[in-house]
């Protein structure tokens, strides 16, 4: 091999492990009941279902219970306030 597909390959593997790197920082999404999302904005489950309806907030079924994804919820919170 010469030089240059060495250099290449190095560059390669280097590019390869930074985005590994990414890969593993980034978490899994934590997941949030109901009850922790309404605590969490100040509001009534009521109020939460309202927003989920509006599409303000979205909500996920995973069997019989309903989710909201933590970042999703802190997106819209800051969608609001803007």
């Amino acid at each position: 091999m010469s030089k240059k597909n060495n250099d290449f390959e190095a560059i390669l593997r280097n590019q390869l492990k930074e985005l590994m790197k990414e890969i593993s920082k980034s978490s899994t999404p934590k997941y949030l009941t109901r009850n922790q999302v309404a605590e969490m904005l100040s509001i009534s489950l009521t109020t939460l279902w309202r927003y989920t309806k509006k599409g303000i907030v979205s909500s996920y079924q995973i069997g019989n219970r309903v989710l909201y994804d933590q970042k999703e919820v802190q997106f819209a919170v800051i969608k609001l306030n803007n």
